[in-house]
């Protein structure tokens, strides 16, 4: 997010601090704020009327959640959860509405994120027939070891991205059971090693190597 358009969110909101495991927002609620990420990262969820509940997406520093129901009043369509501490400006919805009247590169700046959501959502859609479920597993992984990766003390190289299998299952858009298969897989490889509350990414670079030859 540019500079200017943080000062004004600053200027409009208040600080908070949420630790590990905390809900930020609930899914249903008709809470009026949006949440500018600052530091940490959150877990984005949907809980269907059955009962599973589904990660769709990690957010981090310099991402808002919230903005959907922040700009039509509507319910939350997802629960936020910090996946670590967290801390975030919040900013009350009226308060939003006015700055994206105002200030127009900050509504051309929400409408850049929103598309690029879009693009995301089309793009794992395509991966969801592309490639394989080990593929896609290694995507995912791959792509929250960058993010949210945190080196392993006496592991040269090794990250470890703090997710449960059923957790990156319904990231990835596959069964337990499959992703269970396919964790096996890479485990067997020596790519992947399992440990209480996460998956230890023994070595990154060979793992995306092996993604390309999927």
């Amino acid at each position: 997010m540019p500079a200017e358009h943080v000062a004004a969110l600053r200027a409009a909101g208040s600080r908070r601090v949420y630790r590990q495991g905390d809900t930020l927002i609930w899914q249903g609620e008709h809470e009026d704020f949006v949440l500018l990420i600052e530091h940490g990262h959150v877990w984005v969820t949907s809980t269907s009327p059955g009962g599973h509940t589904s990660v769709l997406a990690v957010r981090g520093p310099g991402e808002v959640v919230g903005e959907l129901a922040g700009v039509d009043h509507g319910p939350r369509s997802a629960t936020v959860t910090a996946v670590s501490p967290v801390e975030a400006l919040m900013i009350p919805a009226p308060r939003f509405r006015r700055l994206l009247g105002t200030a127009p590169g900050l509504s051309l700046w929400l409408l850049e994120v929103i598309v690029q959501r879009l693009r995301e959502a089309d793009r794992q859609r395509l991966e969801y027939g592309a490639y394989s479920a080990v593929a896609r597993a290694a995507l995912c992984v791959l792509d929250l070891a960058e993010r949210t990766g945190r080196p392993v003390r006496g592991q040269p190289g090794a990250v470890l991205v703090d997710i449960l299998q059923r957790e990156l299952a319904g990231l990835v858009g596959v069964s337990r059971t499959t992703m269970d298969r396919a964790i096996r897989d890479l485990a067997g490889r020596g790519l992947l090693r399992t440990r209480r509350g996460g998956l230890v990414v023994t070595d990154p670079g060979e793992l995306a190597r092996l993604v390309s030859d999927l």
